[in-house]
Order: C-alpha cells, then sequence, then structure tokens
C-alpha cells in the first residue's frame, strides 16, 4: 500500500463542506488501510485504484458518520461491488461466483423456475446499468454483507415472480363449480 494518507485521498473525493468531518486520525488511518488491505487480499485480480475505491466509498458515508459506518464497514465487499459497478469483468466473474452461486440457497422452498428467474432478474437489476444511471450495484453502502443485499433483493424478486405466475394460473387449472359460486 501506498505511504499516501488514505483520510487524505478519501477527503478529496468528498464535496468541500464535508471536509471538517474528515480531521485526519490515526485511528481512520488504520480503518481505512485495513478496508484497503483486506480487499486487495480478497480480490487480487481486480484492479480497482485505490482513488476508486475511496471515491466510492466517500459516495457512501453519511454526515457525522463516518467514523460509526468506517467500523462496521465491509469493505471487501464494498470493493468487490465498486469493481462491478465499473464493469470489471474479473469483478462480474466474482459476483457471480462468490455471490450470485449462493443466493438460491437463500431462496427457500421456491419453484427451480422461480428460482432461476429471480437470479436473472437480479443480475439484470444489479450489473446492468443505463445510459442515464449507473449499475444499482454502485448503490451498496457496505454496511452489511454484499451476499445478504443482494438475498435479500432476490427474495422481494421472487416474492413478486411467485405472486405474478400464482395470479397467472392457465385456464385449465382454474377451479370450475366452486362451492361459492351455485
Amino acid at each position: 500500500m501506498t505511504g499516501r494518507s488514505l483520510v487524505a485521498l478519501l477527503r478529496q473525493r468528498l464535496p468541500r463542506e464535508r471536509h471538517g468531518e474528515l480531521a485526519p486520525t490515526e485511528e481512520l488511518e488504520a480503518l481505512l488501510r485495513q478496508h484497503v488491505g483486506a480487499a486487495w487480499a480478497q480480490w487480487p485480480m481486480l484492479q480497482v485504484p485505490v482513488e476508486t475505491f475511496l471515491g466510492h466509498i466517500a459516495g457512501h458515508l453519511p454526515s457525522g458518520k463516518v467514523l460509526q459506518v468506517m467500523k462496521i464497514l465491509h469493505g471487501s465487499d464494498l470493493y468487490l461491488a465498486c469493481a462491478c459497478a465499473q464493469g470489471e469483468t474479473r469483478a462480474l466473474q466474482a459476483f457471480e461466483q462468490h455471490v450470485l452461486r449462493r443466493v438460491p440457497a437463500r431462496l427457500g422452498r421456491l419453484s427451480p423456475n422461480i428460482v432461476e428467474e429471480s437470479v436473472q432478474w437480479v443480475r439484470k437489476r444489479l450489473l446492468v446499468g443505463s445510459a442515464h444511471a449507473p449499475p444499482r450495484i454502485a448503490g451498496y453502502g457496505g454496511r452489511g454483507p454484499l451476499l445478504t443485499w443482494v438475498a435479500i433483493i432476490a427474495a422481494r424478486i421472487a416474492g413478486d415472480l411467485a405472486g405474478m405466475h400464482g395470479r397467472q394460473r392457465p385456464v385449465a387449472e382454474q377451479r370450475v363449480g366452486s362451492p361459492w359460486t351455485g
């Protein structure tokens, strides 16, 4: 890791009016170094510059709570999300292998078709940006595990799909001669 102050680099990535929130302290510098080091150790194949990663962190720091958030940050997960948001091919492969592959087990007892369709929708929603917006994975703030965040999104999608599929039964499956209709 470089000899530069990570706090100073992070501060440069915050809006000027927020610079006062980031007084360089040994504790904050140590936390940043810990997060960057852990990210590089877990994802050595990714090529996200430290400045880009710190800019990504800065974008997720709420006003007045920098130190508190840094203490609970899942830096390695945030680093992967940052790389995915940049469209880095190796990051997308790592996301597929280490996150998406584990989502079906967290969806409970749903039909395999709903699970598969849910994972496809998660891919599209999180990893595909548009001309007007970056991929939604850029919105992951690192305050909880990335897998948990993705699994919650997948569960919501699965619930919507299961409800949709339940309402759209083929006509042959609909009940005829219901006791309530006489």
